[in-house]
């Protein structure tokens, strides 16, 4: 099949940046300080001829610019291994309908994920720990974070539009956490053994949803829903819980100690019992939740079928 490799200084490069409508894998391996491109056609070399791969900068951009005669970029596989000893990656952006799948890709402190469009970035991890961890989305697209444990200062998931932002992640330990939906979207969290953080902060816009699944706990729990969004946070045990609603929205929550509600409109504030020490506002007290909404809570759950035979950057492999 035709290929076409190219090489870079991994210690030269923070930001990789992807604009072509096909999937691209990133790991990490041991390669002599380098960051290699491998693009592979199944069909016409051509296609070949579109994809450009280009630094600029501390960005490595790739980008599909089609020819007249109008190839696809679907009989591409892009593999990108970037040598772990030097590369420490700080912003990956993916625009438009591609996938970006980031397999134990070393980071540096402080990591920014960012999809424009209705692609998908998928960051596949057994640990992190990090200073900021920023996962935003605008469109219909997804960024979801995988790993069995992270550790973090503060986590950010921001939704603009109708796409997702997800953290499956088993075991989390956070200072702060932030939530932000604008529009439709989702942003779901999902710690399957324990969820441990000092500050938990939630802001709807719109309809969208926030939902926090498995268990665990936090010291103070800020929610504001502006529209008919919802927040479902029961999952978690909150010492301290302030919730704003103005419009029809619905947060449903767990309260230990203070609890402090304020409601404009017909938003309703359910608290999940026990009736926590102090109350102030209205709110409704229920015995249990009810069913959580449908999304994927195990981590690291099954991949995309569409995926290299073997992840980890050989140069055997195909477009199952």
């Amino acid at each position: 099949m035709p290929t076409a490799t190219y090489v870079f200084d991994a210690n030269s490069l923070r930001e990789i940046e992807s604009a072509v409508p096909c999937k691209v894998f990133v790991t990490g391996e041991a390669c002599d300080g380098q960051l290699r491109v491998t693009a592979t056609s199944t069909s016409s070399p051509e296609a070949l001829d579109n994809l450009h791969v280009v630094q600029k900068g501390d960005r490595l951009c790739l980008k599909w610019q089609p020819s007249l005669s109008r190839l696809t970029p679907t009989s591409l596989l892009i593999e990108i291994v970037a040598d772990y000893t030097v590369f420490r990656g700080a912003k990956i952006t993916n625009n438009g309908s591609g996938g970006l799948y980031l397999h134990h890709l070393p980071v540096a402190a402080n990591l920014s994920l960012r999809q424009n469009g209705f692609g998908k970035i998928q960051l596949n991890a057994l640990e992190l720990s990090l200073g900021r961890l920023n996962c935003y989305t605008s469109g219909s697209g997804c960024v979801e974070v995988e790993a069995m444990s992270l550790n973090v200062d503060r986590l950010t998931c921001s939704t603009s539009g109708s796409g997702a932002t997800k953290c499956l992640v088993a075991a989390v330990t956070a200072d702060t956490i932030d939530c932000h939906i604008a529009g439709s979207g989702v942003v779901y969290f999902a710690s399957a053994k324990a969820l441990t953080a000092t500050e938990l902060v939630c802001r709807v816009a719109g309809s969208g949803t926030v939902a926090v699944a498995g268990a665990g706990s936090t010291k103070h729990l800020d929610i504001n829903v502006a529209g008919s969004g919802c927040v479902h946070s029961d999952a978690l045990v909150a010492h301290e819980v302030d919730v704003a609603i103005a419009g029809s929205g619905i947060v449903t929550i767990q309260a230990a100690n203070n609890l402090k509600s304020n409601v404009m409109g017909s938003g309703v504030v359910r608290c999940v019992t026990p009736v926590p020490r102090s109350v102030a506002g209205k709110v409704t007290f229920i015995d249990s939740p009810g069913p959580m909404p449908t999304y994927p809570s195990s981590p690291l759950p099954d991949r995309e079928p569409e995926f290299c035979t073997d992840f980890r950057g050989d140069d055997n492999c195909c477009i199952m």
